[in-house]
């Protein structure tokens, strides 16, 4: 076959491909937690009871991965241009620890959320390389900077821990800095009020409990 016959052939090849693997379905998949290899036998399957001919379409892992990261990009970039609030916004952000999406290990990951008044919105779990006060505040700046919302911040909600609330490290003036101006602080006093709980049951029960039942 010619060169132009096989461009336009593979052409069709990955249109149909794609029309199979949208972006819809790729938000399925990542929901229901199904991985590459289990979606292309489920495709070949389904194409198969439809009466299609699994020859002619392109299903395989590599082609399923490729659309689904395409859609996940294409998704990405439709909410964030769709995102601009009109009022002012407060920035939250909670370390967790969590699985790497490669391997078996744990990484610390940085949630960053932000709300208003009709607004709520997460904009990234962006990966840090440590858990200090400066990687927290760069990852959170990182972020704000990427959707353009470093003029509509006004406040912070936080962990009243030492890497957020340090005069000189912490995370809190950091992020002052870096945005050049000062916001509302929101301190968040859960844990400081489960130490308080955990005193007052384990006085009244007379044995300490170190499970998350109190």
């Amino acid at each position: 076959s010619s060169p132009t016959t096989t461009s336009s052939s593979r052409s069709d090849e990955h249109t149909q491909s794609k029309l199979v693997v949208g972006p819809k379905f790729a938000a399925v998949l990542d929901r229901t937690k199904v991985s590459d290899r289990k979606a292309a036998m489920l495709l070949s399957c389904a194409a198969e009871s439809f009466g299609h001919d699994t020859a002619a379409c392109s299903i395989s892992r590599s082609s399923i991965r490729r659309h689904r990261v395409d859609s996940r990009k294409q998704m990405a970039e439709e909410i964030m241009k769709k995102f601009s609030p009109s009022v002012p916004i407060v920035v939250h952000w909670d370390g967790k620890l969590l699985p790497d999406l490669v391997g078996h290990e744990s990484v610390d990951r940085l949630p960053v959320v932000v709300t208003g008044s009709g607004v709520q919105q997460l904009l990234g779990v962006p990966k840090l390389a440590s858990g200090t006060g400066k990687a927290m505040a760069e990852a959170v700046c990182h972020t704000l900077h990427t959707w353009s919302l470093n003029d509509k911040v006004a406040g912070m909600c936080f962990d009243t821990t030492a890497s957020n609330t340090g005069s000189k490290n912490g995370a809190c003036p950091l992020i002052e800095q870096a945005l050049e101006k000062q916001l509302l602080y929101f301190a968040c006093r859960h844990h400081m009020l489960e130490l308080v709980l955990e005193a007052v049951f384990s006085t009244a029960l007379k044995t300490p409990s170190s499970g998350p039942d109190i």
